[in-house]
């Protein structure tokens, strides 16, 4: 909630508060104060564009939890190559590697401060995505509120309303009115079949280490994203339902693929394997139907495994796939 916001309805409720108590009772031309309630953990719950941002917020929070995780076990490396050798080791070696724990663990510190610390990249990408749309939140109470004549909104979801009428309850209006531009906007896709991508099944350990399959997955979903067949699921949607359902990346298969693309009301899903043969990312794709898991579309890459060359090359076959895909 802005400050602007939350001072507004903190003076209302004193002013609103005071100005009951002190007026006496039965005094005819006292003002009638009108009174709503809304149950602001719903709205929050149910605002479809701030749900997308949260999703979108974890989303990238879980990569640069991967990167953090990644330097941290560098450090552990290097200290354990140091504790289990220095005994055999020269003193100009060991300097070396003192000298290297050292630079890794200021590497770690300053990559944990410029995410997690005061003024992180956390703190801005929250900023950015989901402050604007809290804060839109309270200023279409505020809105409903003014709009309505009301004199005093309540929130219902505080604790602090023992007993209310479901006349009075403004907590729909909001939703319908936050969530008009969404349901708009997604008016005119919802004939199109809605398809997931999932992240593509490393092969071997080089895969793995560079997290192929999660860098293949969002540039797959971007050439995906630019057909006008198909609706996508946002990729942070779709990890969300694998957490959910505690669906590991290591164990993702195309039957669990399948079952969390119909949790998710996905009428395809595509998945695949990808695999490091020298310098290269190569992979293999498949556009599947999620009613009966039949394989509608298949489609090859290869790219240097390189961030530019695996987000065209992914794109690339994203586009593929998509334009195999022929309604029924």
């Amino acid at each position: 909630m802005s400050p602007k916001v939350r001072y507004f309805i903190t003076v209302s409720l004193m002013f609103f508060g005071l100005a009951f108590l002190q007026s006496p009772i039965g005094n005819l031309d006292a003002k009638e104060i009108k009174i709503a309630y809304v149950n602001v953990q719903k709205v929050i719950k149910d605002y479809k564009d701030l749900q997308e941002a949260k999703n979108e917020l974890n989303r990238i929070i879980v990569q640069w939890e991967k990167e953090r995780d990644s330097l941290k076990r560098i450090v552990d490396s290097v200290k354990q190559v140091y504790e289990t050798q220095k005994v055999m080791l020269s003193e100009e070696t060991k300097l070396e590697l003192e000298n290297e724990i050292k630079e890794r663990e200021e590497e770690y510190k300053n990559f944990w401060r410029s995410i997690w610390g005061k003024g992180g990249k956390l703190e801005k990408k929250t900023k950015e995505l989901v402050d604007p749309l809290t804060n839109k939140v309270y200023e279409t109470i505020k809105k409903m509120a003014e709009d309505g004549g009301y004199d005093l909104v309540l929130d219902i979801s505080s604790g602090a309303v023992v007993y209310a009428t479901l006349e009075n309850d403004i907590t729909g209006l909001v939703l319908d009115e936050l969530n008009k531009e969404y349901l708009a906007s997604n008016q005119g896709q919802a004939l199109k079949p809605m398809v997931a991508v999932f992240p593509l099944k490393e092969l071997d350990e080089p895969s793995r280490q560079r997290e192929l399959g999660l860098h293949l997955e969002d540039a797959i979903a971007q050439g995906v994203n630019t057909s006008p067949r198909l609706k996508l699921i946002s990729v942070s949607r779709v990890q969300t339902e694998l957490d959910n359902q505690g669906i590991q990346r290591d164990f993702l298969d195309e039957v669990k693929a399948r079952q969390v693309a119909q949790a998710l009301g996905a009428k395809l899903f595509i998945y695949g394997t990808v695999k490091k043969v020298g310098d290269y990312a190569q992979f293999e794709v498949a556009l599947y139907s999620a009613d009966d898991g039949r394989q509608i579309a298949q489609a090859q890459g290869r790219a240097l495994d390189q961030q530019v060359d695996i987000q065209v090359e992914g794109m690339k076959v994203g586009k593929q796939l998509a334009v195999q895909y022929k309604p029924e």
